[in-house]
């Protein structure tokens, strides 16, 4: 597991573990690039959904 900080505009991502003690989040990237944020840290981030177009179409 790489322990990275930086990450760029447009990069997708998901939480991967929440830290309560140490106040800390995991996120993995696509690109398998691992980041941790601290809670002060989060509105760095910005929460999307995404669903395929046939459930979108209730197909």
């Amino acid at each position: 597991m790489r322990m990275e900080q930086e990450s760029s505009t447009g990069e997708l991502g998901r939480i991967t573990k929440i830290n309560n003690q140490e106040k800390n989040i995991e996120v993995e990237f696509d690109d398998d690039k691992i980041a941790w944020y601290a809670f002060s840290e989060l509105d760095e981030l910005e929460l999307a959904y995404s669903i395929t177009i046939h459930k979108a179409q209730r197909k």
